[in-house]
C-alpha cells in the first residue's frame, strides 16, 4: 500500500484515547509524510504501533502543538525521522522512542527542532553513528547494550557536543551504556 501525506495540513485530531496520535500507522501499515504541517493534537502528532508498523518517512514536516510526543516511534524507524522537519509548543518537544533492537547499520541523524526521549532497552547489533549535536534523553531505567558485533560510535565536535542525559538530573535515574 502507497499511502502518503504530501502538502497536507492536519489539525485539532488525536483524541481517541485508542490509538493516541492524529496519524496513527499500525501493525503492518505504511505512511509517508512529506512536506506537512501537523498541529493541535490532544495526544501524539504521529505514532508507529510497533516495529512493524511501515514508516516511509517523515520529511520537510511541521509538528506543533501536540499534548503528547509530535512522533512516537520504535527505534527501528529513528532512521526514517528526517532533519528537516520543524516543530514548536508540544508538550515534550521530543521524538519519543520505544527501546528495540537495531540489526541493520544506520546514522541516528540530529534533529535541529527535537532531541529524543529513549523508554527502555536500546539494543545494538549493528553499527550505529550518532550525529554531532544530537540529544538523547534516557527515560527512568533506560538503557543502551551494544553487542554482537554492534558499535555505537559517538563522536561530536567543539561546538556540537552529543548529550546522553536522564530525564531527571537525578544520580542514577536512567541505567547504563554497556558495551560486550
Amino acid at each position: 500500500t502507497d499511502n502518503r501525506l504530501e502538502h497536507t495540513n492536519i489539525s485539532g485530531g488525536g483524541s481517541d484515547g485508542t490509538y493516541d496520535a492524529m496519524v496513527f500507522i499500525g501493525f503492518n501499515g505504511y505512511a509517508k509524510i512529506d512536506h506537512c504541517a501537523l498541529g493541535f493534537s490532544q495526544s501524539h502528532g504521529i505514532k508507529c504501533e510497533t516495529k512493524a508498523s511501515q514508516l516511509g518517512g517523515i520529511a520537510n514536516s511541521d509538528i506543533s502543538f501536540c499534548e503528547l510526543y509530535p512522533i512516537h516511534i520504535d527505534a527501528v524507524h529513528i532512521v526514517n525521522i528526517d532533519s528537516t522537519n520543524t516543530g514548536t509548543g508540544n508538550t515534550q518537544d521530543k521524538i519519543d522512542v520505544d527501546g528495540s533492537q537495531l540489526e541493520h547499520a544506520f546514522t541516528w541523524k540530529k534533529s535541529p527542532f527535537l532531541s529524543y526521549h529513549l523508554n527502555g532497552r536500546l539494543d545494538f547489533k549493528s553499527d550505529v553513528t550518532v550525529q554531532a549535536g544530537t540529544t538523547i534523553f534516557m527515560g527512568s531505567g533506560a538503557k543502551i547494550v551494544v553487542s554482537g558485533g554492534g558499535s555505537m560510535n559517538c563522536i561530536g565536535t567543539e561546538s556540537e557536543k552529543i548529550r546522553i542525559i536522564g530525564d531527571e538530573m537525578t544520580n542514577g535515574f536512567w541505567e547504563y551504556i554497556r558495551f560486550f
